[in-house]
């Protein structure tokens, strides 16, 4: 009989825990960042993925084994939160929360509210679109530095650009940063005085390595008085040349005779040239003391 009750009382145990705590979708924004994952409700309360998060927040966490604790890492501050207990610390100050931190699926949940006043960040939560937004203002970096293998065929090509487009000598090497796209991969040069970008090359190359667009981007300045000035005729037509040399579609270009009606009609404005392909078409503008080009296949 005994043995009897001790199963009954821990089968309404184990019903009554699981009951209190559910488990939904929401739409999570983290510094404008849209997540569609999971939330805990338990103990009246929303609970929220720590390391997801904290992570998007511009923080670094660590998972303390012997602790049985998470550590944030947030501007200088160390925040700890505990699994299964209602406290958390920043640096020596402990801070009660009316609801423990858990770990479901091998990923530690918070409580929204106690995560975000420990990140200093802004919380909005809209209980019936299942919606919550957390905000601190990071902005998360998309680039990363090259790589030369991975890179290695774009970073010739950028090369050869430079060489052509290189029109008094200024294009000193810089920073370059490439960004992951789901179409390839954006290169993106910062030239001298970078760090106000007053020049940067940009460009964009498919999952063939095949370049789509390419744009030199300046902002008026007097110490390049160069820019400033436009191209004859004849050096336009000269640089956009050997630049479709270059980078441009390997395919054939269409002859003259062989436009169509609408290729025919279309008058380009003086410096820019248009080199047409039966894929597509690629454009080239050498008219400003720049190249600009794209291509539309």
């Amino acid at each position: 009989m005994k043995k009897k009750f001790i199963f009954l009382l821990s089968f309404l145990l184990l019903f009554s825990s699981a009951s209190a705590m559910s488990q939904k979708k929401m739409t999570l924004v983290i510094n404008n960042i849209v997540f569609e994952k999971d939330f805990v409700v338990k103990n009246n309360r929303i609970h929220i993925p720590l390391r997801l998060v904290s992570e998007n927040l511009g923080a670094d966490v660590n998972w303390k084994e012997d602790a049985r604790a998470v550590e944030i890492i947030n501007k200088g501050k160390k925040i700890v939160f505990y699994v299964d207990s209602n406290e958390y610390r920043i640096d020596d100050i402990v801070y009660k929360i009316d609801s423990p931190s858990f770990i479901l699926n091998n990923t530690t949940y918070v409580p929204a509210r106690a995560l975000a006043n420990a990140m200093k960040a802004k919380l909005e939560w809209n209980e019936e679109k299942f919606y919550c937004n957390i905000n601190n203002g990071y902005e998360i970096d998309p680039t990363r530095d090259v790589d030369p293998i991975k890179d290695g065929k774009d970073l010739a090509t950028i090369d050869k650009i430079r060489k052509v487009t290189d029109l008094a000598g200024y294009l000193k090497d810089g920073i370059i940063r490439v960004e992951e796209i789901d179409d390839g991969k954006v290169y993106e040069l910062f030239l001298k005085d970078y760090e106000k970008k007053n020049l940067s090359m940009r460009f964009i190359f498919d999952k063939k390595n095949n370049l789509t667009f390419y744009k030199f981007d300046y902002f008026p300045n007097e110490k390049y008085p160069f820019l400033e000035k436009h191209l004859s005729e004849e050096e336009s037509k000269k640089l956009a040349r050997e630049f479709m040399d270059l980078v441009g579609d390997k395919k054939r270009f269409l002859k003259e005779n062989e436009f169509n009606k609408d290729q025919k009609d279309y008058i380009p404005e003086a410096g820019t040239y248009i080199f047409y392909t039966k894929s597509g078409d690629v454009v080239v503008d050498a008219s400003g003391g720049f190249v600009y080009a794209y291509s539309n296949n």
